[in-house]
C-alpha cells in the first residue's frame, strides 16, 4: 500500500500556514490541496486519502461525497475533517 494523503482542502490556499504548522509539528508530508468544484467528487474516491482538514467553499459541498458524516456535521451543515477509514 502506498502512502497516504494528508493535507487541507480547499480552493485558493495561498494565503495558509497549515503546511508549514504541521511540518513544525513533525507532519512535513501534510500539502495544501488546491482543487476547482468538479474535481472534488474524483479527488474523494481516491483510495490513498488518509485525512483531510476542509476549508471554505468546501465545508459544505462534500458532505453528499462522503459515505459517512458525525451528527454533530449533520447538523451544522459543514465538515471541518475527513478520516478515510477502509476506503
Amino acid at each position: 500500500m502506498g502512502e497516504k494523503v494528508y493535507g487541507l482542502l480547499g480552493r485558493k490556499l495561498g494565503h495558509s500556514w497549515s503546511a508549514p504548522i504541521h511540518a513544525a509539528l513533525g507532519c512535513a508530508d501534510y500539502r495544501l490541496i488546491e482543487l476547482e468544484p468538479e474535481e472534488l467528487g474524483a479527488f474523494l474516491a481516491r483510495e490513498d486519502i488518509g485525512g483531510l482538514n476542509v476549508t471554505i467553499p468546501y465545508k459544505e459541498l462534500v458532505i453528499p461525497l462522503l459515505d459517512e458524516i458525525s451528527d454533530r456535521a449533520r447538523k451544522i451543515g459543514a465538515v471541518n475533517t475527513i478520516v478515510n477509514r477502509n476506503g
